[in-house]
C-alpha cells in the first residue's frame, strides 16, 4: 500500500523529524510507542465534532465521502471541475503527497477557491495563542502549495475557530460559536520556507535507507519528548537531567548539559548554575536520601482546621458547549469524591456523586457540596487552581450559590504545596509533585495500577462514553463503578499522604534518623 506524506506527517516532522520518520517507516515494529493516549483520542473526537458543527455555517455544502483515498480524489476532481461552491473534506494527491482540506469555497467573482481550516482551538487572535496559530498556518501553507501544484487557483485563506467568549443558550447559535480570521498574508510569507521543508521531507522520507535524522527532543524537557525518545537516545536514563524542575524553561542550561554529555543527575558538576529547587532535587538523588523539613511541614499542617474535607472533581471539557451557560472548552464537573475527617482520631467517612445523565450536573454538584461540607473546616485538594476554578465557574453560572462557592475557595488548602515548596523531597519522586508519584513512595500499599481507570484523561473520556456512547446498561454500570473507584482513591490518597505526614512529624525518632539538617536543605 502506498504511503503518503500528509499534513499531519509534515507538522509532526517540524516537531521531531526522527520520530516522524520512525512512525512513517517503522510503525508496525514500534506500534506500542505510537498508541494514542486517551487525551489525544479525546482531542481527535472533539476536533471531528467541531468540524461537523462548523459545516452548518455552509448549508448545501458537499461532503466528500468515498471508500478510499483514490476514490475520494476522483470524486473531488469531479466537483472541482463542476465548480461546486462548497466542499468539505476534499481530497487531493500529488505524487507522494496527500491533503484532505476541511473546507474549500468557490468564489464566482474571482474564479478562485477560498481555503479554510476548521480548528477546535479558541482565541487564536490572542498573542498567547501565537504558537497554535503558527502551526495552523504551517499546515495551511503545506496544503496551499500542493493545491497550487495541482493547478487550483486560491483566493482567501483563513481559519474558522471557536469563539472563546460565546456562551451557549438552549440552542447553539452557530454564527456566534465560530470566528473566522484571515491568514492569507501569513501563508504568503511562510510559503518559501514550507516549500523547502516539503523538499527536505520528500528527500528524507521517500528515498531508500535511513537518512540519519536526529531526534532533537534531547534538548527538551521530559514532558516535550517524542514517543520514540528512548529508541533514539537509549543512553539517556529514565530519570535524567530532563526531569530537573523547570529545566524545559532553561533551554540554554539543558543544552549545555546535553552538549557536555551529562545526563545523569548525580553527575552534574557543582559549578553548573542550578535553581534552588534543582539543587535540592540533585542533592536528594546523589545521597539517595529524602530531604524533609519537618518544622515547615508541621507549620503547614497546623493551619488546617477540623473537620478536614479531602475533595476531588472529575471533569469533561467539550469543545462544543453541551449545556446552557457554558463556553467552548469550559469543563463540565460530572463527579466529586469527598473523604471527611471529623477529628485526628477518627476514621475518614466517604461520600461521592457521579452524574450519569444527559443533563447539566452543575446544580446537583452544588447541592451535594452543600449537603456534605459544613460551614467550617479545611478543604484539602491536590493542585488547588483546578478545584477552585470549578467553584468559580459554578458561581458564575449560578449566582444564588455564589457566596457558598466563593466561601469554599477561602477554605481550600493545597496539599501538593508541601511537595512543590520542597518541604519534602524524595529521590523516588523523580522530580515530580504528582500525587501518582508521591503516593507509592509515602504509602506504598496504595496505588492506581490495579484500577481500570488510572488517570484523569481516561476518566473524562469514559464518562462521555458512558453517557453518550450508546452503551448497554451493563457497560454503563461497569464504567460508573470504575469511575467511582478512581475518584475515591484520589481523595483517600490525599488522606493517606496527610496521615503519613502527621505520623512522621510526630515520630521524633524517625525525624532524627531521616530528616536533613537545616543546613542541608537549600532554601
Amino acid at each position: 500500500m502506498a504511503k503518503f506524506i500528509d499534513k499531519t506527517t509534515y507538522l509532526a516532522y517540524l516537531e521531531c523529524a526522527k520520530n516522524t520518520w520512525l512512525k512513517f517507516h517503522k510503525h508496525d515494529e514500534l506500534r506500542d510507542f505510537f498508541e494514542a493516549s486517551e487525551s489525544n483520542k479525546s482531542y481527535a473526537c472533539q476536533a471531528i465534532a467541531v468540524e461537523q458543527e462548523a459545516r452548518k455555517l455552509f448549508p448545501g455544502g458537499v461532503l466528500i465521502e468515498a471508500a478510499d483515498k483514490n476514490a475520494a480524489t476522483l470524486l473531488t476532481q469531479q466537483h472541482i471541475e463542476l465548480k461546486t461552491q462548497t466542499l468539505f473534506r476534499s481530497t487531493f494527491i500529488h505524487n507522494a503527497f496527500l491533503i484532505v482540506v476541511d473546507l474549500l469555497v468557490y468564489d464566482d467573482q474571482t474564479g478562485c477557491w477560498n481555503l479554510y481550516e476548521i480548528s477546535s482551538k479558541s482565541g487564536l487572535d490572542e498573542k498567547k495563542k501565537k504558537r497554535p496559530r503558527e502551526q495552523i498556518v504551517n499546515g495551511l501553507t503545506f496544503q496551499a502549495i500542493i493545491l497550487k501544484k495541482l493547478g487550483i487557483e486560491l483566493g482567501e485563506i483563513g481559519i474558522i475557530y471557536l469563539n472563546k467568549d460565546y456562551v451557549s443558550d438552549d440552542v447553539i447559535d452557530i454564527e456566534q460559536l465560530f470566528n473566522t480570521i484571515s491568514v492569507t498574508l501569513d501563508v504568503g510569507t511562510q510559503e518559501n520556507i514550507v516549500r523547502q521543508q516539503i523538499f527536505e521531507i520528500s528527500e528524507r522520507f521517500l528515498n531508500d535507507g535511513d537518512p540519519g535524522l536526529a531526534c532533537k527532543c534531547i534538548y527538551k524537557g521530559r514532558s516535550k519528548h517524542c514517543p520514540t525518545f528512548a529508541c533514539s537516545h537509549s543512553y539517556v536514563p529514565a530519570y535524567s537531567v530532563h526531569d530537573l524542575a523547570s529545566i524545559g524553561v532553561s533551554k540554554k542550561k539543558l543544552a549545555a548539559l546535553v552538549d557536555e554529555g551529562i545526563f545523569k543527575i548525580n553527575e552534574i558538576p557543582d559549578n553548573v548554575c542550578l535553581t534552588t529547587k534543582q539543587k535540592n532535587q540533585m542533592n536528594v538523588y546523589r545521597q539517595q536520601k529524602p530531604l524533609i523539613d519537618y518544622e515547615g511541614i508541621k507549620k503547614e499542617l497546623a493551619t488546617l482546621k477540623y473537620p478536614l474535607y479531602f475533595l476531588d472533581y472529575e471533569t469533561y471539557a467539550p469543545a462544543i458547549p453541551m449545556f446552557k451557560g457554558f463556553r467552548p472548552h469550559l469543563p463540565v464537573t460530572f463527579q466529586l469524591s469527598l473523604h471527611v475527617l471529623h477529628s485526628p482520631e477518627s476514621e475518614p467517612v466517604h461520600c461521592d456523586y457521579l452524574h450519569e445523565f444527559d443533563s447539566d450536573p452543575s446544580l446537583v454538584i452544588i447541592q451535594k457540596l452543600q449537603e456534605s461540607i459544613g460551614l467550617s473546616g479545611s478543604i484539602i485538594v491536590w493542585y488547588k487552581s483546578f478545584e477552585s476554578g470549578r467553584h468559580n465557574e459554578l458561581a458564575e453560572r449560578h449566582a444564588l450559590h455564589q457566596d457558598f462557592l466563593k466561601g469554599l475557595n477561602n477554605r481550600v488548602y493545597d496539599l501538593m504545596e508541601i511537595f512543590s515548596k520542597q518541604l519534602y523531597v524524595h529521590p523516588n519522586f523523580n522530580g515530580s509533585t504528582s500525587i501518582k508519584k508521591v503516593l507509592p513512595v509515602l504509602v506504598p500499599e496504595l496505588n492506581y495500577k490495579d484500577l481500570k481507570i488510572q488517570e484523569g484523561a481516561t476518566a473524562s473520556q469514559k464518562w462521555f462514553d458512558m453517557v453518550y456512547g450508546g452503551l448497554t446498561i451493563e457497560e454503563k454500570q461497569k464504567i460508573a463503578q470504575d469511575l467511582k473507584q478512581y475518584c475515591k482513591l484520589d481523595t483517600y490518597a490525599m488522606y493517606a499522604i496527610w496521615r503519613h505526614l502527621i505520623n512522621k512529624c510526630a515520630d521524633s525518632s524517625f525525624a532524627a534518623h531521616e530528616a536533613c539538617s537545616e543546613s542541608m536543605l537549600i532554601k
